[in-house]
């Protein structure tokens, strides 16, 4: 980590208009942010498993009473981590993806599993009253196990003076399929937010959420960048196409009482995401709608690649994906396990020309990141991100 070093001062005044130049485009998967301490899914997989073990032998056992005299989020809380247990015992290896489409399928209301429910369901509350909740719940675990401190970000250096040097004469279309922030921590320690965009925008939000701090008596309203897709007249662009530990939903009654996602908004650290509040037109006073209770974040290897078509955010950022694909001189790909299949098949329809440089990084290539990189003709470079030369590549 280089901070201070990368300050571009000929930014302003480069003659190099956005949309006449050539494009790069970069894929993360969670190889990329292993180096930073952040878990790859392995590692997930053992951390999740081992928490829920440790909450089960330390947790009361489970009476069945009448539910809405306790506290239902409690009870929830109990029946994911039984729920969990047992599949893991089912199942020899625990992937939390394919646990969370497990969750979503009639598969968990049969057999032993509903013998498990069973214990938390009365008449007076069903197995979907507490889908909601469970769903919540998992995202909030998976949530805190990648919400930990940045460690060695020096080895990113080389990244770094890449994105500087490179997004003077071109654009650059990172997309990661991660949820971490890692990516905006290197694009702020290498002084580039003036060049960078990850799609969101501030001014003339109506959202805000507030910001306080008890020790100094400060309490006041900060207005909440949302998701317009707006890119433009920027070099370094960010696609998370799986969402983000500081998304959330935005939500609101329209036409009826029931409430329909309204936006996509981007949570500064501070701000307490469960209160949100939206300007009314016309009125001096603000609305205040049920907020999400988790980050805004795609999860399971089936019910994320359904997600793709949801038209609020999901659907624009695959579109802008196949489009960088077909634009881009060239794709850099670094950690990722090549096993999903929806991002796989957008890479082999839209990378088009086959005389495009693919290059593929990977210190450790699994036998099917090997195959995918046959496939779309990819050279595979063993090493870490942060022994990689990136002046070696064509662009």
């Amino acid at each position: 980590m280089k901070k201070g070093n990368n300050i571009d001062l000929e930014y302003g005044a480069n003659p190099n208009p956005m949309n006449e130049r050539k494009q790069v485009a970069l894929l993360f998967g969670a190889g990329f942010s292993a180096p930073a301490g952040l878990p790859t899914a392995r590692i997930l997989n053992e951390n999740l498993k081992s928490k829920i073990e440790s909450n089960l032998n330390n947790s009361n056992n489970i009476r069945n009473t009448d539910m809405y005299s306790q506290d239902k989020d409690k009870n929830a809380r109990k029946l994911l981590f039984e729920i969990i247990s047992l599949y893991s015992r089912e199942f020899e290896c625990f992937d939390y993806e394919e646990f969370y489409d497990f969750l979503h399928s009639s598969s968990v209301r049969v057999g032993r599993y509903e013998e498990v429910i069973n214990k938390f369901v009365t008449e007076r509350i069903t197995l979907g009253d507490y889908v909601c909740c469970i769903t919540e719940i998992y995202n909030k675990l998976i949530n805190r196990l990648l919400t930990i401190p940045y460690n060695n970000l020096d080895v990113y250096d080389g990244l770094e003076d890449f994105l500087s040097h490179v997004a003077r004469q071109y654009v650059i279309n990172v997309h990661t399929l991660n949820h971490d922030l890692l990516f905006e921590q290197l694009i702020e320690t290498a002084n580039l937010q003036m060049n960078f965009s990850d799609g969101f925008t501030e001014i003339g939000s109506p959202y805000y959420g507030i910001y306080e701090n008890k020790e100094y008596n400060v309490r006041y309203h900060c207005r909440l960048a949302r998701f317009t897709n707006n890119y433009k007249d920027k070099a370094i662009r960010l696609y998370k196409l799986h969402g983000s530990l500081n998304y959330v939903l935005h939500s609101r009654a329209k036409e009826s009482i029931v409430l329909e996602p309204d936006a996509c908004l981007k949570i500064p650290l501070g701000i307490n995401y469960k209160i949100i509040l939206e300007e009314i037109e016309g009125k001096d006073e603000y609305g205040v709608y049920p907020f999400a209770e988790h980050p805004y974040f795609l999860s399971g290897t089936n019910t994320k690649c359904k997600m793709y078509g949801d038209s609020l955010i999901w659907r624009r950022l695959q579109e802008n994906f196949k489009q960088n694909l077909r634009k881009a001189n060239c794709l850099i790909i670094i950690g990722y396990g090549c096993k999903d299949k929806v991002i796989n098949e957008s890479i082999k329809k839209n990378l088009g020309n086959v005389s495009k440089k693919v290059y593929l990084i990977d210190p450790k290539p699994s036998e099917n990141v090997s195959a995918f990189a046959r496939e779309i003709k990819a050279e595979i470079i063993k090493m870490g991100v942060g022994e990689v030369d990136f002046s070696q590549f064509n662009l």
